[in-house]
């Protein structure tokens, strides 16, 4: 989650200890950031954490037959592989030296070929949030989120509180 629930609570001026509410401020903060993801078209949550250790983010991109592809989480801290799908399923991995990242942007410049789902990327990204913790010892400081998105995930919120059905 992009904000916590007591965070919430604090920005909408709710007393913290009552409950009542809880589980329908919980599926507000959900909603609000779907609906950010949606309309900025990118995740925002660091990599899970299995175990101590990073879990990946991997995903399978169509190549646009130009320069630029891009990734969903960003920043972008550590590209582990970038491989080109061909049709028949194989993989052949691309070596760091035929593309370079913009990591503020999640975007990885080289060429790409024109295909439907013919990349697939596994890297590390994203911010840090409040239930989204990296582990000790990475060679990267993640960032945490940004406090526009912070804002702008509580302005949701709000949103949805005060315009909700059945309210007092």
């Amino acid at each position: 989650m992009l904000v916590t629930l007591q965070e919430a609570k604090e920005y909408l001026k709710l007393d913290p200890s009552s409950t009542l509410e809880d589980g329908m401020l919980q599926l507000f903060i959900q909603t609000a950031q779907e609906e950010m993801e949606m309309l900025h078209g990118r995740k925002f949550e660091f990599n899970e954490v299995s175990g101590g250790a990073v879990v990946p983010h991997e995903e399978v991109l169509s190549g646009p037959g130009d320069t630029q592809l891009f990734l969903k989480h960003y920043p972008v801290y550590r590209v582990l592989e970038v491989a080109r799908i061909s049709p028949d399923g194989t993989a052949e991995v691309i070596p760091p030296s035929n593309y370079q990242l913009d990591p503020q942007r999640g975007v990885l410049y080289g060429q790409w070929f024109q295909g439907v789902q013919n990349y697939r990327v596994k890297y590390e990204g994203g911010y840090v949030t409040p239930d989204r913790q990296p582990p000790s010892g990475l060679e990267y400081e993640p960032e945490p989120l940004p406090n526009h998105l912070k804002m702008e995930c509580l302005e949701k919120v709000a949103y949805l509180y005060e315009n909700r059905q059945g309210k007092r």
